[in-house]
């Protein structure tokens, strides 16, 4: 099994002696992964126990089950009869952090539920999050990166097959977010999609792996580019809706007198929002009425389609 290991403020020096211990794990037979702490669940949490960010993020790992070691400047012994096993110093030796891990990452999995999937930290969840949320990041999971970049509305990988492979596996667990860094991909050599295709072909493929989208009332501002996905027509009909006026998740599964399934409409929901096109809206008719005249898909390519299809207002 592998175990994720997610480390919070810590200095250099102590990142690297978490990630040079993680390695030694090996010895106890345990296979474990360290990323930045990105708000998800994991088995370990590794943080600055001086920091405030670290601090928080203890607080929120505490809350979930989640095992925590704490790293600090000085740790004064334990009184006797206490266990000092949440506190470290951080300049701890290499033997003594591989065995707190191994005895962390052991009471993990005593803890039930607490390492369980949690649906919403499922990656369309996450980069539909305010902390994601239109920013440019890098997805991973196994030996495969994907780039997120709204500014331009791509997503790349060093190969085809590692687009598609994403796609396949994006609501799956396993994913971590980190700040998305061009330096690492050389864009000019990769392969790309257009972002908002991507992501609803990947959230479409995984929608029964995805939690339902909360409840309220949406609408879009702009109009989503479709790419070639073959439910193009129904997916359209539900962003005409909310192109002309603000609607419930419940209501765009019977919209335009077409019914969709609560999956699929959840799922192209989390996508619209991972690409930051989905908006919250006042629910009142006279707000939806009055924003319909700039939400009309009326320029480009996909407008013209929408019309063509009877999807979106003719031109006055």
């Amino acid at each position: 099994m592998h175990y994720d290991i997610r480390t919070a403020a810590l200095c250099d020096d102590s990142e690297k002696r978490v990630r040079l211990a993680a390695k030694l794990l090996a010895a106890y037979k345990i296979n474990a992964r360290v990323a930045p702490w990105d708000g998800t669940r994991c088995h370990l949490l590794v943080a600055a126990g001086d920091d405030a960010y670290g601090a928080q993020a203890m607080a929120l790992a505490r809350k979930r089950g989640t095992p925590v070691l704490s790293m600090l400047p000085e740790v004064p012994a334990p009184a006797p009869g206490q266990d000092a096993q949440g506190d470290v110093a951080r300049d701890v030796p290499a033997a003594r952090l591989v065995k707190l891990l191994a005895d962390l990452l052991g009471a993990g999995t005593d803890a039930g539920d607490a390492t369980e999937p949690d649906p919403n930290d499922r990656l369309p969840c996450v980069l539909a999050s305010a902390r994601h949320r239109g920013k440019r990041v890098t997805v991973s999971s196994g030996s495969v990166s994907v780039l997120i970049d709204p500014d331009s509305g791509r997503a790349y990988a060093p190969t085809h097959s590692d687009l598609l492979h994403a796609q396949d596996n994006f609501c799956k667990t396993g994913w971590t977010v980190a700040p998305g860094n061009t330096a690492n991909f050389v864009l000019a050599q990769c392969a790309f999609a257009g972002l908002e295709p991507f992501l609803i072909a990947a959230t479409q493929r995984g929608q029964h792996l995805l939690p339902e989208y909360p409840a309220g009332h949406y609408r879009l501002d702009a109009w989503p580019d479709f790419g070639s996905l073959p439910s193009m027509a129904k997916l359209m009909h539900i962003a005409s809706t909310l192109t002309t006026e603000s609607a419930t998740p419940r209501q765009l599964e019977t919209t335009k007198g077409r019914t969709t399934s609560a999956p699929e409409v959840g799922a192209l929901l989390w996508a619209l929002a991972a690409a930051n096109l989905l908006k919250t809206a006042d629910p009142e008719p006279a707000m939806a009425a009055a924003a319909s005249s700039r939400k009309s898909p009326r320029n480009g390519i996909w407008g013209a389609i929408a019309r063509r299809f009877g999807l979106a207002p003719e031109l006055g």
